[in-house]
């Protein structure tokens, strides 16, 4: 999750290597699971997985536990290539990014993306192999309200400030979020650079 859900099946290609970012199919004990690569060791005997939705990662993997990559997915009976999801989700945050600019700029809001999709595409020149879980858009202080009120404008709710589940009196960024499909879309409005 979010990638895939309960009830998606993946459908394992055996390959004879791997990169970061692919999703990999692996035995651990009895178990089967699949994950993202995160790190390939140099000598590539090694590779270290984790779950999208997991704070850690799964440690070493050997190569021997390898079973495959991960290209498709059956959803509700259709084949769905992994890389079609990650270009829905990107088409979904570039037209909501593209609305927000056209709203600050015409109410003098400046504003810089400190990370994301956008920088991705500007420094890669190629679409995601992954999910991103948000857009994050450094603003001035003094433009807080105006912004949050032209997210909410734009269909946006706001979402409550949380670290470690407990609500922070002074955040340093404000999270809004909007049902988009096949993903919502998430900003979080920075207000320092962190």
């Amino acid at each position: 999750v979010p990638l895939m859900k309960p009830g998606d099946i993946p459908i394992v290609k055996k390959v004879s290597s791997f990169n970061v970012n692919d999703i990999i199919a692996f035995e651990s004990g009895s178990l089967l699971i699949v994950h993202r690569a995160i790190y390939i060791y140099p000598t590539r005997e090694l590779l270290v997985t984790k779950g999208d939705n997991n704070l850690k990662s799964d440690g070493k993997i050997k190569l021997d536990q390898v079973l495959g990559k991960v290209e498709v997915i059956i959803r509700d009976g259709q084949k769905i290539k992994l890389s079609h999801l990650y270009l829905s989700q990107s088409t979904a945050y570039l037209n909501e990014l593209k609305k927000i600019n056209k709203k600050f700029s015409q109410n003098r809001i400046g504003y810089i993306v400190i990370k994301g999709l956008p920088l991705h595409l500007h420094y890669n020149k190629t679409p995601p192999k992954r999910l991103y879980l948000d857009a994050d858009i450094l603003i001035k202080r003094k433009d807080l309200k105006d912004a949050s009120r032209l997210l909410e404008n734009l269909g946006f709710k706001k979402h409550l400030s949380t670290l470690f589940k407990k609500r922070t009196k002074k955040p340093s960024q404000i999270s809004f979020v909007k049902s988009t499909k096949p993903f919502p879309t998430v900003i979080d409005l920075h207000l320092e650079p962190a």
